[in-house]
């Protein structure tokens, strides 16, 4: 079977994963912009290596590049990622390289409840074998502490990340009972992050708290990675590097932008377009002829870095 994925990202891995399982003898194309992941800093560094030296350079190299900025820019070892404007909101990362936003998520990994999902027609327990499954591939650290109660067990399989002793005395202070009259509740435990937390595993968080930056370690899950395996596995036939426009036809093509020319790549048995919310809605409007099309609405989850000096 003739599929093509568009998208190198978290929902392309998904994708990827599903048809390693119940797809036999899969012959998969992927397309995807494919655009550097990182930026020009240096990252050659072996794992385990990360050293004051190599801190000093990176954030020397962060000063004069952005600038000085609190809180400190998001990049991918100085990349910062694609943003776009938009109206009467402000700007929203964008997707370009290999790995998606993946390369400069804060790795939250938090499952959608049937709160998240009252308007949906699927509930969180129709979700929930998938996933157990994909938790199996990513892994998701975190502990049985407040957060379960909104989240359930929120599929956690390793290990808390360290934290300092004096968070936990602020997530005391943040869960006890509140007596005052308001419209919402705040609740304080240990973040649910696909980070590497085994002692035993050589990618494991080091606790450099340059999680920021860009993980010298690979202890944060990136989609690239496991592109990269699924390649190396002969999962992936064939990479095209372009901007997929539209979806075509009766078997299906994909238009493709390469250097300012189109082309046209198939047909396949089957498309998947899994290019991540924003460019995912823009190839099937356009693929629809479509003018209008849905609202798409960011996530509440922002990563602000605490600085703890004591």
């Amino acid at each position: 079977m003739k599929i093509a994925v568009i998208g190198s990202g978290a929902a392309a891995v998904g994708v990827l994963r599903a048809l390693e399982e119940w797809c036999v003898a899969p012959d998969i194309t992927i397309i995807d912009r494919g655009e550097n992941p990182l930026g020009d800093f240096d990252t050659n560094l072996p794992p385990g290596q990360l050293d004051r030296a190599y801190l000093r350079d990176l954030y020397g190299y962060l000063r004069r590049t952005y600038g000085f900025r609190f809180p400190p820019p998001k990049t991918n070892f100085g990349l910062e990622p694609a943003r776009r404007s938009v109206a009467d909101w402000g700007e929203v990362w964008d997707s370009r390289s290999r790995g998606g936003l993946t390369n400069f998520w804060g790795a939250s990994a938090l499952p959608f409840t049937d709160a998240e999902l009252r308007d949906w027609p699927l509930t969180a327990r129709d979700l929930a074998p998938y996933y157990a499954r994909l938790v199996e591939q990513i892994g998701v650290c975190g502990s049985d502490d407040a957060l379960s109660d909104y989240f359930g067990q929120g599929f956690v399989n390793r290990p808390p990340i360290h934290r300092p002793w004096v968070f936990g005395q602020l997530e005391e202070v943040i869960n006890r009972p509140f007596d005052g009259e308001g419209s919402y509740a705040l609740t304080a435990g240990s973040s649910r992050l696909a980070v590497e937390t085994r002692d035993d595993r050589d990618n494991r968080c080091i606790h450099c708290g340059a999680c920021m930056t860009g993980c010298a370690n690979q202890a944060i899950y990136s989609a690239g990675n496991d592109i990269g395996r699924y390649q190396a596995q002969g999962l992936i036939r064939r990479t095209i590097t372009g901007k997929a426009l539209t979806v075509r036809g009766a078997p299906p093509e994909v238009v493709v932008q390469k250097n300012g020319a189109h082309e046209t790549v198939g047909p396949f048995d089957r498309v998947y377009v899994a290019a991540g919310c924003i460019g995912s809605t823009e190839i099937v409007m356009r693929s629809l002829d479509l003018r209008d099309g849905p609202l798409v609405t960011d996530n509440a989850v922002y990563t602000f870095p605490i600085l703890y000096l004591g």
